[in-house]
């Protein structure tokens, strides 16, 4: 990743406060993206991205901001029984459209959690990501950044490749 020094106006469209651990991804993504780590100084984020148990971070931060994130990413969300509670009980009232990925391998956040993510989120969209378990970023990073990209630069219109009007595979 560039910092917004070194990126072009035109690469970096977004700054997405990461809630994850580094990973092969933020190769995959590009220089679209600026990402600014968790605590750290930068520019307002406008996205966020959690992976794993830090969900409970992200969904906090737009409780916190409402409409200060335009999406949420979540990889690998847990059961929403293992959110904190505070956030657990406030999660219709997130609006920021919110994309629940979950590996097809997943043991841990199995494809199962999903249906109770789009119950529990007014705007939830959940996706699967084939050959892949919880490390999903680092398993198949360009399939997770290619569906990461797309979410965060359309939002709600992301199911549709802009290239070729395909679903994703």
């Amino acid at each position: 990743m560039k910092d917004n020094q070194e990126a072009g106006a035109d690469e970096a469209e977004f700054s997405v406060l990461w809630f994850a651990p580094r990973s092969k991804i933020v190769d995959a993504l590009g220089t679209r993206f600026y990402l600014r780590e968790e605590g750290s100084i930068g520019p307002a984020a406008n996205r966020a991205l959690a992976v794993g148990a830090r969900a409970s971070a992200a969904l906090r931060a737009t409780l916190a901001h409402p409409g200060a994130l335009g999406a949420i990413v979540l990889i690998s969300p847990p059961a929403i029984d293992r959110l904190d509670a505070d956030v657990a009980a406030r999660l219709r009232d997130i609006e920021t459209p919110v994309l629940a990925l979950f590996g097809m391998d997943d043991k841990t956040s199995p494809p199962e959690f999903g249906a109770a993510w789009r119950r529990a989120l007014p705007k939830c969209f959940q996706t699967f990501v084939f050959d892949a378990g919880a490390d999903m970023a680092n398993e198949r990073p360009e399939a997770v950044a290619a569906i990461v990209a797309d979410f965060l630069a359309r939002g709600e219109g992301f199911l549709v490749k802009t290239a070729d009007e395909r679903l994703y595979p």
